[in-house]
């Protein structure tokens, strides 16, 4: 138990300081996750004003959203939307790589903040069962002599008093 202890405690330490989940986190990585999601937001906001120019134009769409091709204005428009969702899917992608590494991270941060709560509550346990155990009277008494006498004792898990009731019950 104490070996489980001092491993989680050494795996806590490589958090130390970072008691909530956002302190996992570095102020770099927090921005640029904010400018991933601001890029993301102005590239969909410049598509959305493509296809709004296209429907103004009274360009025909297809089945599949993209504006019909046989005017030159309009294959343009597809152009200019398709260069705008490669880009918008890079900057997705870039944005995901991130949320990858930074959710490893968090994941690692949860273990072992959930290994430390475990360990140290386990040890609280042992602790008060250890204690309980050892002051508490079976119902047997164990009997010391003392300089004045005999005084009556409550017995201990080290003394033999305690584990007589048990070995007449197996």
């Amino acid at each position: 138990m104490s070996g489980w202890l001092i491993f989680n405690e050494l795996r806590g330490r490589k958090f130390k300081g970072a008691a909530s989940a956002a302190a996992v986190l570095s102020p770099a990585e927090i921005g640029a996750l904010q400018e991933f999601d601001a890029r993301v937001a102005a590239l969909d906001a410049e598509m959305l004003d493509l296809q709004a120019q296209g429907v103004r134009a009274g360009y025909g769409r297809r089945n599949d959203g993209w504006f019909d091709g046989r005017r030159v204005e309009a294959r343009e428009l597809n152009l200019q939307l398709g260069h705008l969702a490669e880009s918008r899917a890079q900057v997705s992608a870039d944005a995901e790589g991130l949320r990858s590494a930074l959710a490893v991270r968090m994941e690692s941060w949860l273990a072992a903040r959930s290994g430390l709560v475990g360990a140290r509550s386990g040890l609280i346990a042992f602790i008060v069962v250890f204690f309980w155990v050892s002051t508490s009277s079976g119902g047997v008494r164990e009997r010391q002599t003392c300089c004045s006498g005999t005084l009556e004792v409550a017995p201990t898990a080290w003394s033999p008093a305690f584990w007589l009731p048990l070995q007449r019950r197996l």
